[in-house]
């Protein structure tokens, strides 16, 4: 349902709907009202931001169009009445240099950016164009001032088309799409702003009280980093790489680095002081099982891991495994998640030597990991010192195959094989599906590998079948 609109009156809202309008920005822009302790200049730059603030989000309604100074410069002028100046938002980004992005970006790259709504294929053509040279005799090509408030740099399109200036054309951005808010939200985004804006224009005065300094002289002395220049464009390799020209004979010492990237603002908020934080100690939790291991499975897990009690996710999880419920495990590395499944997996064996189990991973590496993992464990217990641990994928040879299905208590495999081999060929593995207990999945898939991902989705879709029953 559309968001209702308020009337001036009951009758006329009685009376008849109202009309729908053309969304236009308002012909001014009240005078705000800060506090009376602020000078005079302080004050005109609120309102040079409240006219600014409006026209901006006005824009950003308007899909396809770029908020670049030249756009916003008329609009604003009308509201404050008077000549908006570069200086004017740069004191602006002064005061507030992690929400406002305010640099010279190229405008044919903007144009294609913009009118793509930043999907792969515009991003690619606009880095393209960040790559080449430009003629900007002819009027095409050049340097166009881009202004934006953000919340981060990172999502913001001065960001983005930076990031594939410096040849970043995959640097963690991710899909980025121009945002569709409705009135609501916006009005909620301009309050937000003015608010920000206010709070840190009485920050910095209070910080030029405590130094006994003039404001209005210390921020024109401040602003003079925060007003954009344009590049130099008679050497553009230099800004597409920062690749040095050979390898350093010295390495910066690593507090240098640290600084170097803290003070891009790709990076900006997202180090801590120093580059590193060290936590307290937290004392352990542990938790108790709701059954008994065998003293040799205790065995193994203390002279294989030196472990003599498990902790609390470990204990509350083996517990729901053991009474049949799905379970999923998400904690950091180290944190032992492979004893989660391994002891109930041995525990079972010890009961039910026909105990199968089916372990899942994406990759191979980390399943010959895991692998080693449970064999060191049963190397320690004398009872299963028979029982078969095998990998089943796509380099497994033809005549083990049958060996292994036939065999194996425990088989590593992974998404590609339980597809097209297994699933297909049930009837061959009829005797493994009815005595299979445990299904692992390991679920840690790298973001950029979207392939395993997809198949970790169907794998998800299609594992119920190997629950059902088999006779």
């Amino acid at each position: 349902m559309p968001p209702k609109r308020k009337t001036t009156t009951a009758s006329s809202a009685a009376s008849a709907p109202p009309k729908k309008k053309a969304v236009r920005p308002p012909t001014s822009v009240e005078p705000p009202t800060p506090a009376a302790s602020w000078p005079q200049h302080f004050r005109d730059l609120e309102h040079v931001h409240r006219a600014l603030n409006l026209v901006y989000a006005f824009l950003c309604s308007r899909r396809q169009l770029a908020t670049t100074f030249d756009n916003l410069r008329s609009a604003v002028e009308a509201h404050i009445r008077r000549a908006l100046t570069i200086a004017n938002i740069a004191q602006i980004k002064c005061l507030m240099p992690q929400r406002v992005y305010f640099e010279y970006v190229d405008g044919e790259a903007l144009q294609i950016y913009v009118a793509g709504g930043g999907r792969e294929k515009e991003k690619n053509e606009a880095y393209t164009m960040t790559q080449q040279d430009r003629n900007t005799e002819d009027g095409r090509g050049g340097e166009v001032l881009l202004f934006e408030f953000v919340e981060d740099v990172r999502l913001s399109i001065g960001g983005q088309l930076k990031a594939l200036r410096k040849g970043r054309t995959g640097a963690g951005l991710g899909e980025f799409k121009l945002p569709t808010v409705s009135l609501g939200h916006m009005k909620k985004l301009i309050d937000q702003r003015n608010d920000r804006f206010e709070a840190a224009v009485n920050a910095f005065l209070q910080q030029c009280a405590e130094a006994g300094e003039d404001p209005v002289e210390s921020i024109q002395n401040q602003v003079r980093p925060f007003i954009p220049e344009k590049s130099d464009s008679s050497s553009p390799a230099s800004v597409t790489t920062t690749v040095p020209a050979e390898i350093p004979k010295e390495r910066k010492p690593i507090a240098d680095i640290i600084e170097e990237i803290k003070s891009e603002e790709l990076y900006s908020g997202q180090i801590v002081e120093d580059g590193h934080q060290v936590f307290d100690e937290q004392p352990p939790v542990y938790g108790d099982l709701n059954f008994l291991m065998s003293q040799e499975l205790v065995d193994a897990i203390y002279t294989a891991r030196d472990i003599t009690r498990l902790y609390s996710h470990q204990a509350e999880a083996i517990n729901n495994l053991l009474d049949g419920h799905n379970v999923i495990v998400s904690t950091s590395t180290s944190s032992g998640k492979s004893l989660i499944y391994q002891i109930p997996v041995l525990h079972e064996l010890e009961q039910d030597r026909d105990t199968k189990a089916m372990f899942i991973f994406p990759t191979k590496a980390l399943a010959q990991d895991q692998k080693r993992s449970l064999i060191e464990l049963l190397a320690y217990m004398q009872h299963l010192g028979d029982v078969v641990v095998d990998t089943f994928d796509g380099d497994t040879h033809s005549d083990e195959r049958r060996r292994i299905r036939d065999q194996a208590s425990v088989i590593f495999t992974n998404p590609d094989m339980l597809h097209l081999n297994i699933l297909p060929n049930e009837e061959h593995w009829r005797m493994f599906l009815k005595n299979l207990k445990f299904v692992v999945v390991d679920g840690r898939i790298p973001p950029h590998h979207e392939a395993i991902r997809m198949e970790s989705n169907t794998l998800n879709y299609r594992a119920p079948r190997l629950h059902r029953p088999f006779w």
